[in-house]
Formats: C-alpha cells, sequence, structure tokens
C-alpha cells in the first residue's frame, strides 16, 4: 500500500468481491496473515484470522449484490497501512417499502487499515498495487 490511489484501488477491488459473493475474488484480497474485523472493536470469535476464514465469514450469510451501497474515501496510506472511511448503507424496507428502497436507511463507518502484520486492525490486502 504505497498511496491513497492503491488503496483506492483496493477497495474497489473490495467491494467488488463483495458484491461478487466469489471466493477467488474475496481471497485474493487478503494474506495468508490477514486479520479480519467486520467491525472496529471485534475481538475474540468475532475475529477472521487468515484468507480461509476470512473467505468463509464472508460467504457464510453473504448480503445479496443489490442490498447494499458502499461509499469510500481513501485517507491516508503509508508503506503497508492504509486508512479510509467507508461508509455502508442497508435500506430499511417495511411492509409500505417493500417495493422500494428509499425510505429510509442504517449506516455505519468503519475505518479500514490495510496491513500485511498479523496484527492488523481490520483487513490485509495479498496484493495493494493493481
Amino acid at each position: 500500500m504505497t498511496d491513497v490511489t492503491a488503496l483506492a484501488r483496493w477497495l474497489n477491488r473490495y467491494v467488488g468481491a463483495w458484491r461478487s459473493n466469489d471466493p477467488a475474488r474475496i481471497g485474493s484480497l487478503f494474506t495468508e496473515a490477514a486479520v479480519y474485523r467486520g467491525h472496529p472493536y471485534d475481538e475474540g470469535e468475532s475475529l477472521a484470522e487468515g484468507r480461509e476464514a476470512i473467505v468463509r465469514g464472508w460467504l457464510e450469510e453473504p448480503d445479496a449484490p443489490e442490498s447494499w451501497e458502499m461509499t469510500f474515501e481513501p485517507l491516508a496510506a503509508s508503506g503497508e497501512l492504509g486508512i479510509a472511511r467507508c461508509v455502508t448503507t442497508y435500506p430499511v424496507r417495511t411492509e409500505q417499502t417493500a417495493r422500494t428502497t428509499t425510505s429510509s436507511s442504517c449506516a455505519s463507518t468503519t475505518r479500514v487499515a490495510a496491513s500485511t502484520s498479523p496484527s492488523t486492525t481490520c483487513a490485509s490486502p495479498a496484493d495493494a498495487s493493481d
């Protein structure tokens, strides 16, 4: 992760892998030493450690591609570390809005850190340079 442009490319790959629910695309984002936190303060059993565990965790309850939207802003990158603000929105569906997804939404903001060290905050890119 040499700069915010490389981080933006990795985040675009992340979004593409998430939408695809394809194990190979998901796995290509992470190293064997990656530690993935779906939420900033996840610990213990909430962590996924290693590429295989991350892929398995993503696919246990996959999100339908059209069920969410994600925006991101790369904030900083230095060496192997990248930080971005990511907002994922899942529209809330009720009987009144069953045919539309615009009535209201839930959003969460997560700081994503990418590194190849085992003590990663959120995710380790397998190759952030593509």
